[in-house]
Protein backbone atom coordinates (compact mmCIF):
# COMPACT_ATOMS: atom_id res chain seq x y z
CA UNK A 1 0.00 0.00 0.00
CA UNK A 2 2.80 2.41 0.86
CA UNK A 3 4.32 1.96 -2.88
CA UNK A 4 0.99 2.29 -4.28
CA UNK A 5 0.32 5.70 -2.27
CA UNK A 6 3.67 6.76 -2.79
CA UNK A 7 3.24 6.60 -6.49
CA UNK A 8 -0.17 8.35 -6.31
CA UNK A 9 1.97 11.25 -4.54
CA UNK A 10 4.24 11.24 -7.40
CA UNK A 11 1.97 11.23 -9.78
CA UNK A 12 -0.38 14.05 -8.40
CA UNK A 13 3.06 16.64 -8.39
CA UNK A 14 3.82 15.40 -11.60
CA UNK A 15 0.55 16.72 -12.70
CA UNK A 16 0.69 19.72 -10.56
CA UNK A 17 4.19 21.04 -11.83
CA UNK A 18 3.03 20.70 -15.32
CA UNK A 19 -0.31 22.80 -14.97
CA UNK A 20 2.25 25.18 -13.14
CA UNK A 21 4.94 25.11 -16.39
CA UNK A 22 2.08 25.29 -18.60
CA UNK A 23 0.59 28.66 -16.77
CA UNK A 24 3.51 29.99 -16.92
CA UNK A 25 4.41 29.33 -20.68
CA UNK A 26 1.12 30.78 -20.79
CA UNK A 27 2.57 33.64 -19.81
CA UNK A 28 5.43 33.91 -21.60
CA UNK A 29 3.60 33.06 -24.47
CA UNK A 30 1.71 36.71 -23.57
CA UNK A 31 4.37 38.67 -22.70
CA UNK A 32 5.98 37.74 -26.53
CA UNK A 33 2.73 38.49 -28.33
CA UNK A 34 2.44 42.44 -25.81
CA UNK A 35 6.29 43.12 -26.16
CA UNK A 36 7.18 41.81 -30.06
CA UNK A 37 8.94 43.48 -32.61
CA UNK A 38 6.60 44.22 -35.94
CA UNK A 39 6.16 42.12 -38.27
CA UNK A 40 9.28 40.90 -40.25
CA UNK A 41 9.62 40.05 -44.07
CA UNK A 42 8.68 36.41 -44.33
CA UNK A 43 5.44 37.20 -42.00
CA UNK A 44 5.11 40.21 -44.90
CA UNK A 45 5.39 37.48 -47.46
CA UNK A 46 2.68 35.14 -45.43
CA UNK A 47 0.27 38.09 -45.35
CA UNK A 48 0.50 39.10 -48.90
CA UNK A 49 0.17 35.77 -50.09
CA UNK A 50 -2.81 35.05 -47.63
CA UNK A 51 -4.63 38.52 -48.40
CA UNK A 52 -4.90 37.86 -52.58
CA UNK A 53 -7.47 40.00 -54.13
CA UNK A 54 -9.29 36.99 -55.23
CA UNK A 55 -9.47 32.83 -54.72
CA UNK A 56 -7.65 32.39 -58.37
CA UNK A 57 -4.68 34.80 -57.56
CA UNK A 58 -4.63 33.45 -53.61
CA UNK A 59 -3.86 30.18 -55.44
CA UNK A 60 -1.47 31.50 -57.96
CA UNK A 61 0.73 32.91 -55.51
CA UNK A 62 1.21 30.12 -53.44
CA UNK A 63 4.34 29.51 -55.48
CA UNK A 64 5.41 32.41 -53.65
CA UNK A 65 5.10 30.73 -50.20
CA UNK A 66 7.62 27.61 -49.47
CA UNK A 67 4.77 25.82 -46.78
CA UNK A 68 1.64 23.94 -48.13
CA UNK A 69 -0.92 25.87 -48.44
CA UNK A 70 -2.90 25.28 -44.79
CA UNK A 71 -1.21 27.51 -42.47
CA UNK A 72 -1.93 30.44 -45.41
CA UNK A 73 -5.39 29.04 -45.62
CA UNK A 74 -5.88 29.61 -42.72
CA UNK A 75 -4.49 33.35 -42.06
CA UNK A 76 -6.51 33.93 -45.09
CA UNK A 77 -9.59 32.84 -43.08
CA UNK A 78 -8.10 34.84 -39.61
CA UNK A 79 -7.85 38.08 -41.94
CA UNK A 80 -11.30 37.58 -43.27
CA UNK A 81 -13.04 37.28 -39.94
CA UNK A 82 -11.64 41.43 -39.57
CA UNK A 83 -8.71 40.66 -37.54
CA UNK A 84 -6.04 41.88 -39.83
CA UNK A 85 -6.12 45.83 -39.82
CA UNK A 86 -2.79 46.12 -37.51
CA UNK A 87 0.26 43.66 -36.76
CA UNK A 88 -0.77 42.87 -33.54
CA UNK A 89 -4.08 41.87 -34.46
CA UNK A 90 -2.34 39.26 -36.86
CA UNK A 91 -0.02 38.68 -33.83
CA UNK A 92 -3.11 37.47 -32.00
CA UNK A 93 -3.63 34.56 -34.61
CA UNK A 94 0.25 33.21 -34.05
CA UNK A 95 -0.21 33.79 -29.97
CA UNK A 96 -3.11 31.13 -30.60
CA UNK A 97 -1.40 28.69 -32.36
CA UNK A 98 1.54 29.06 -29.77
CA UNK A 99 -0.03 28.32 -27.03
CA UNK A 100 -2.64 25.70 -29.10
CA UNK A 101 0.94 23.54 -29.33
CA UNK A 102 0.85 23.57 -25.56
CA UNK A 103 -2.46 21.90 -25.37
CA UNK A 104 -1.20 19.14 -28.12
CA UNK A 105 1.76 18.35 -25.96
CA UNK A 106 -0.90 17.59 -23.37
CA UNK A 107 -3.36 15.62 -25.56
CA UNK A 108 -0.02 13.54 -27.12
CA UNK A 109 1.28 12.89 -23.96
CA UNK A 110 -2.20 11.18 -23.04
CA UNK A 111 -1.85 9.05 -26.10
CA UNK A 112 1.57 8.04 -25.20
CA UNK A 113 0.76 6.86 -21.69
CA UNK A 114 -2.39 6.39 -19.93
CA UNK A 115 -1.74 6.54 -16.33
CA UNK A 116 1.37 8.85 -16.01
CA UNK A 117 0.95 11.47 -18.61
CA UNK A 118 1.99 15.07 -16.83
CA UNK A 119 3.84 16.27 -19.37
CA UNK A 120 6.78 17.24 -17.32
CA UNK A 121 9.91 16.57 -20.31
CA UNK A 122 8.23 18.04 -23.14
CA UNK A 123 7.47 20.90 -21.60
CA UNK A 124 10.68 21.25 -20.28
CA UNK A 125 13.04 20.51 -23.12
CA UNK A 126 10.61 21.40 -26.04
CA UNK A 127 7.88 23.97 -24.84
CA UNK A 128 10.52 26.07 -23.02
CA UNK A 129 12.95 26.17 -25.90
CA UNK A 130 13.84 29.58 -27.24
CA UNK A 131 13.15 28.67 -30.54
CA UNK A 132 9.47 26.56 -30.20
CA UNK A 133 8.68 30.42 -28.12
CA UNK A 134 9.18 32.82 -31.53
CA UNK A 135 8.96 30.46 -34.28
CA UNK A 136 5.87 28.59 -33.17
CA UNK A 137 4.35 32.23 -32.17
CA UNK A 138 5.76 33.46 -35.66
CA UNK A 139 2.91 34.42 -38.27
CA UNK A 140 5.15 31.32 -40.49
CA UNK A 141 3.84 28.02 -40.93
CA UNK A 142 6.08 26.63 -37.84
CA UNK A 143 3.61 26.58 -35.18
CA UNK A 144 0.96 25.00 -37.17
CA UNK A 145 3.37 22.32 -37.94
CA UNK A 146 4.66 21.71 -34.95
CA UNK A 147 1.05 21.01 -33.76
CA UNK A 148 0.48 18.48 -36.13
CA UNK A 149 4.03 16.47 -35.43
CA UNK A 150 3.32 16.85 -31.90
CA UNK A 151 0.14 14.98 -32.30
CA UNK A 152 1.69 12.48 -34.85
CA UNK A 153 4.06 11.18 -32.48
CA UNK A 154 0.93 10.45 -29.77
CA UNK A 155 -0.99 9.05 -32.51
CA UNK A 156 1.97 6.90 -33.67
CA UNK A 157 2.77 5.76 -30.51
CA UNK A 158 -0.63 4.93 -29.61
CA UNK A 159 -1.49 3.32 -32.45
CA UNK A 160 1.83 0.98 -32.20
CA UNK A 161 0.66 0.55 -28.51
CA UNK A 162 -2.54 -1.56 -29.97
CA UNK A 163 -1.00 -3.31 -32.63
CA UNK A 164 1.55 -4.79 -29.83
CA UNK A 165 -1.01 -5.84 -27.67
CA UNK A 166 -3.12 -7.44 -30.31
CA UNK A 167 -0.27 -9.18 -31.57
CA UNK A 168 0.22 -10.29 -27.84
CA UNK A 169 -3.36 -11.31 -27.67
CA UNK A 170 -2.72 -13.30 -31.38
CA UNK A 171 0.40 -15.07 -29.74
CA UNK A 172 -1.60 -16.33 -27.11
CA UNK A 173 -3.64 -17.68 -29.10
CA UNK A 174 -1.37 -19.16 -30.99
CA UNK A 175 0.37 -20.85 -28.43
CA UNK A 176 -2.97 -21.97 -27.01
CA UNK A 177 -3.61 -23.33 -30.20
CA UNK A 178 -0.09 -25.63 -30.39
CA UNK A 179 0.12 -26.24 -26.78
CA UNK A 180 -3.41 -28.47 -27.97
CA UNK A 181 -2.06 -29.43 -30.90
CA UNK A 182 0.41 -30.65 -29.04
CA UNK A 183 -1.34 -32.66 -26.54
CA UNK A 184 -4.15 -33.77 -29.57
CA UNK A 185 -1.00 -35.27 -31.58
CA UNK A 186 0.52 -36.83 -28.20
CA UNK A 187 -2.61 -38.66 -27.75
CA UNK A 188 -2.97 -39.33 -31.16
CA UNK A 189 0.61 -40.80 -31.15
CA UNK A 190 0.10 -42.82 -28.04
CA UNK A 191 -3.23 -44.18 -29.13
CA UNK A 192 -1.25 -45.26 -32.68
CA UNK A 193 1.29 -46.99 -30.57
CA UNK A 194 -0.83 -49.07 -27.96
CA UNK A 195 -2.54 -50.19 -30.95
CA UNK A 196 0.54 -51.25 -32.74
CA UNK A 197 1.62 -53.43 -29.29
CA UNK A 198 -1.67 -54.94 -29.35
CA UNK A 199 -1.63 -56.36 -33.02
CA UNK A 200 1.75 -57.34 -32.39
CA UNK A 201 0.80 -59.37 -29.79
Amino acid sequence: MKVLHSRSTLTQCEFAAAILMTLFLIVVHTRLLLHTSPLWRDEVNSVYVATAPSLKEFLNSLVLDPFPILFVAVLRIWVGLGFGSSDFDLRVLGFLIGTALLGAIWVSCRMIDKERWAPLWPLALFAFSPATLFEGDSLRAYGLGLIWIVMSVGKVSESTTVMLERLDGMSELVTIGAARHAVLSGHGGLELLSRQRSSAC
